[in-house]
């Protein structure tokens, strides 16, 4: 069984999830193995967003971030 990301930033972010980059945001992303994960989110000056999430198989992890200013 898998698990599932959504995620959204204001403004857009690119994404990286265990250090692979994934896309820009808005994202949702299916089939994701279970486990703790690490999500970084960047965007030229703003400062990086990294952190640790744990997903659960059948479960649906919803993300929202404000991005700040360097």
């Amino acid at each position: 069984m898998v698990g599932f990301i959504n995620c959204n930033t204001i403004p857009w972010g690119e994404i990286h999830i265990n250090g692979e980059k994934i896309g820009p945001t808005p994202l949702r992303l299916k089939k994701v193995v279970p486990g703790l994960i690490r999500i970084l989110i960047k965007k030229p000056s703003y400062k990086d967003i990294d952190t640790f999430y744990n997903v659960r198989a059948g479960d649906t992890l919803k993300l929202n971030f404000i991005l700040k200013n360097k």
